[in-house]
Order: C-alpha cells, then structure tokens, then sequence
C-alpha cells in the first residue's frame, strides 16, 4: 500500500480502538523522529507494508497510555521487541531512566512510613501490621500464587527500597517454584524440588534487591544497573520482555489454579508503567546477578556470564505457542541444566547471540 492508504487505515484502526486520529503530518513527525523507519523505494515507488503498519499502531496505542515523548516511546517499542531506527542503548538510557522514575513514583505513592530497617531491625507484630497496611494489600489474585502476609509484604519493600531482608520474600517464592517444577518435572521427589527451588530463588530474590531504591541511599539501585548494565545483558532483558506472555500463557496451562493471578499480572505488564518496571527488574536482576548465572549455567564467555542456555529458554518461550510440547521441551532444558550438563547450544558464541538477537 502507499503511504496515503496506510495512514488512512492506521487513523480508522487507531481511532476505533484507542481514540487517536492519525494525520498524514503526524505520520510524517513520527518519521522525522526515528519512531518508525519508511521502507526502501523500489524505483520511485515505496511500498508500505503490515511491519511499518504495526509498528505505527502500537505507537498509538502508547499516545493512547499517555506515553507521548519520543525518547520514552522508542524504548517502550523496543522493550516490546519493535526495532525503531538508529535506536541504540548504549546512548538512549536517560529516557528509560526517566520513566523508570514514573515507575517507581507510581508504585511506591501512598506509601506512609518512616520504618527503615536497616537501623531498626526488630519491630513489634502491631507496628508491623500498621507498617503493612500503610503498604497497601495484596492483590486477592495473586494468593494462587505468591500469598504474601503483613511481614512478608514490609520484608518485599525492604528488599525493593533498601536491598534487605529478602529470606521471607525467597522462601514464598521457593513453594511457587517448588510447584512448577512438579509440573515440569513429572516424577521429581519433593525433597529434591524444595532443594533446587530453594537454591534458585534464594539467589534470584536477592539480586532484585534495590529495585526501587533511590541511588543517593544505597549503592544498588536499580538506576545504577540502567546507567552501568552492558548492552549484552539489555538485549537478554528484552528477550526475556518480549518471551514473558508465551511464559505466563504456559503456567496458565500446567495448572488451571494460578489463571487468575497469571492474568492480574499479564494485564498489569501491558500499562506503560509496569512494562517498564518489569524490564528494569530484570535487566537489574541480570545486572547483578552475572557471577550466579555463569555459575549456574556453567558458561565462560566474555560476557558478565554465558547466558546461552538461558537464551534457548527464553527464545522457546517466545516463539511457544502454549500447550504440552513446549512443557516437554522446556522441561526437558531444564532437566539438563539441573544435571550440571550443558543446554542444548549451549556452544553459541557471543556474535552468535547477537546475530539471534539475544
């Protein structure tokens, strides 16, 4: 199609489902603004196709959000695995720190308290309750999945804000772990299942550490992984992003209970701001986390660690489709990394990764 019958199928798309009219002026502001790349000219024709016309969609779906900055929009589309032209992490990280600061306003606004804990280390049950409360509840959804109680709620905003007291938050996590593995693993013992549940979240908890800590209080703020995380680790986060539903659409599958709390988060990472709170997450946890992963995978690459099993995962989850041939494969990749073998491919090399887009 050319460019006029794009623009006029994009505005009647774009006004229906988010009410945004779409000019062929505006278009053209999005073109000068490196959100969306115009195809090559064939001759003197340019011929625009279904990837220029879902790109410009999702564009207005943001506006629609609210997110209208041209720095803030080019990462929100790249998180979600768009690639807007001449984008380039390494020199675009002022904008993704600018929203993770809305992020983390919206996440933390409401909550009244002075407790910090680490100067004040035992509190009493009824200032924990009120600590607690000044929090906010849980979600009800989320009981399926993770049932968190006043203290487990005051230790997961000590560990976001301050990087403390992250064993009540693991050991929550280890019995969510404990029960996928069942699934995964059929036939697993249960010993065996809390050992390695245990060991993992143990390790993956503490280094989310600091998500929402501001970098003038503690030295492991999640800004300082936005400023210092190598480009490396920012590509595995994004495919991690971009994998997130097919995972989520699978644990729906191994066990009907969790549907609830699996669609409460699901719908939460589609808002702006959690999309980007849950990238940062991650690329923190990879940030911090590189020593544990080479352990655990083995690796030796030049990277901070050999993620190459890491990205087979990831890549299944994203190009999974849901249902019981993805649970036997990826089952059978985490057996393998569980038996201290390498992952299948797990010999790619680095520019390997790249060129995969991990």
């Amino acid at each position: 199609m050319n460019r006029r019958e794009l623009v006029k199928r994009l505005s009647t798309t774009a006004e229906e489902r988010y009410g945004v009219r779409v000019t062929d002026s505006m278009f053209g502001d999005w073109l000068r603004e490196k959100l969306i790349a115009a195809p090559r000219k064939r001759g003197q024709i340019r011929e625009w196709t279904a990837k220029e016309y879902r790109g410009a969609l999702e564009i207005c779906r943001l506006k629609s959000q609210g997110v209208n900055f041209a720095g803030a929009i080019r990462w929100h589309l790249w998180i979600k695995g768009f690639d807007p032209p001449k984008f380039d992490p390494r020199k675009s990280r002022r904008p993704l720190l600018k929203e993770f600061r809305k992020f983390r306003f919206e996440a933390t606004k409401g909550v009244y308290t002075t407790y910090d804990p680490r100067s004040e280390r035992e509190i009493s049950p009824a200032r924990l309750e009120t600590i607690a409360r000044s929090i906010g509840t849980q979600d009800s959804r989320l009981h399926s999945i993770l049932p968190f109680e006043a203290q487990q709620i005051v230790k997961a905003r000590n560990l976001a804000e301050f990087d403390v007291g992250g064993e009540k938050i693991s050991a929550a996590a280890s019995r969510f772990c404990s029960e996928v593995l069942f699934h995964l693993i059929p036939g697993i013992q249960a010993d065996a299942a809390n050992e390695i549940a245990g060991t993992i979240c143990s390790a993956i908890v503490g280094n989310f550490g600091g998500l929402t800590g501001k970098p003038d209080e503690i030295d492991t703020s999640s800004e300082a992984s936005i400023l210092c995380a190598t480009v490396d680790t920012y590509m595995l986060a994004r495919q991690i992003a971009v994998g997130i539903p097919s995972l989520l659409a699978i644990l729906r599958v191994l066990n009907p209970n969790w549907t609830s709390g699996l669609d409460a988060a699901r719908m939460s990472a589609r808002t702006p701001h959690w999309r980007i709170g849950n990238f940062v997450a991650m690329l923190h946890f990879l940030h911090r986390a590189g020593p544990i992963l080479e352990g655990f995978l083995g690796g030796n690459s030049g990277i901070p660690c050999d993620y190459n099993a890491l990205c087979d995962i990831v890549r299944m989850a994203k190009d999974g489709k849901g249902g019981s041939q993805w649970s036997v494969d990826l089952a059978q990749h985490c057996r393998t990394m569980l038996t201290g073998a390498n992952a299948p491919n797990s010999g790619a090399t680095t520019s390997q990764n790249k060129n995969l887009g991990v």
